[in-house]
């Protein structure tokens, strides 16, 4: 590659990076009752690609990744270890990485519009664990294998001239980030409203959704609200319209809910809830729709 070449790659590489760490930044202002909320923040790990890997022999040594959504669930991203890349059909980038034995993940995202990436998984004997497969245009792709520990290889090669960006984990299921809003009919009154309804059967959430926050909106309207769930033994109480930090508690967003409102005076809107969940990747995961609202 040429030094016009590897300066065009670099220069992409930092914008690349930068708008990676941005990225997660962003996901973390939430809107709560018309006001932006931060929340506390642990940062991923994430490494530019560092030439030359092109070659197995100088492969780039990357960290397992060990996301966790509980704790993801409470804004610490430090288990994540990600690399971002540039690659081209004139560049091989090769990774290495020590996993622990049992089920991994190789998890690839490419994020150059109407390009593709050609990606290997390779044992330390050379022995193919997942064979080539293209990623393309702004795709995500998750494949799960049988890691016996040791360390493990990946070949990534750009199948075009365009150079492609993608970044890279393996280990442990990335940790996605979501938002569920839940609708109610309009009752009219001044007593205490009563909304049960269950979330266990809605199968566009994903499998081991887990709960981070909930977010009672117009909650100017009622002088509190209790929330109680099937998957967790305690009544959550909220005076302001938030109850935040639930990570740890390990609370199923698939579960029974009830939802006790006591209103100021007589109002006619039963005020809409907002979960703020997240989720293991696995190589079956639906994504659901961004900002998705159920009715009930």
């Amino acid at each position: 590659m040429n030094l016009k070449s590897k300066f065009r790659k670099n220069m992409k590489c930092k914008r690349k990076y930068a708008k990676l760490v941005a990225g997660f930044y962003i996901a973390f202002l939430m809107v709560s009752s018309g006001k932006i909320t931060s929340y506390a923040f642990a940062r991923p790990n994430i490494t530019r690609e560092v030439e030359p890997n092109n070659t197995k022999e100088t492969a780039q040594l990357t960290t397992q990744n060990n996301e966790i959504a509980t704790v993801v669930a409470m804004s610490d991203w430090s288990g994540r270890y990600l690399i971002s890349g540039i690659t081209n059909s004139s560049d091989d980038d090769w990774y290495k990485v020590v996993l622990t034995p049992g089920d991994q993940y190789l998890t690839v995202g490419c994020y150059t519009k109407n390009a593709s990436i050609h990606i290997e998984l390779f044992d330390s004997e050379n022995k193919i664990i997942v064979p080539g497969y293209i990623s393309s245009d702004t795709d995500t792709v998750v494949k799960r294998f049988q890691s016996n520990g040791g360390t493990y290889y990946v070949h990534i090669e750009g199948t075009s001239e365009t150079d492609t960006e993608y970044n890279l984990s393996v280990g442990s299921p990335r940790v996605i980030s979501h938002e569920l809003n839940i609708q109610f009919d309009r009752s009219t009154t001044s007593g205490t409203i009563y909304k049960s309804f269950s979330l266990k059967n809605e199968t566009i959430l994903p499998r081991d959704s887990i709960v981070s926050s909930i977010s009672v909106l117009n909650s100017s309207e009622y002088s509190s609200a209790r929330v109680t769930s099937s998957a967790y033994p305690k009544t959550f109480t909220t005076t302001d319209g938030t109850i935040k930090d639930l990570g740890l508690k390990d609370i199923s967003l698939k579960s029974d809910w009830e939802f006790i409102y006591y209103p100021k005076g007589s109002t006619a809107n039963v005020s809409p809830v907002r979960f703020l969940f997240v989720y293991p990747l696995y190589d079956d995961t639906v994504i659901p729709p961004p900002f998705h609202t159920i009715k009930k």
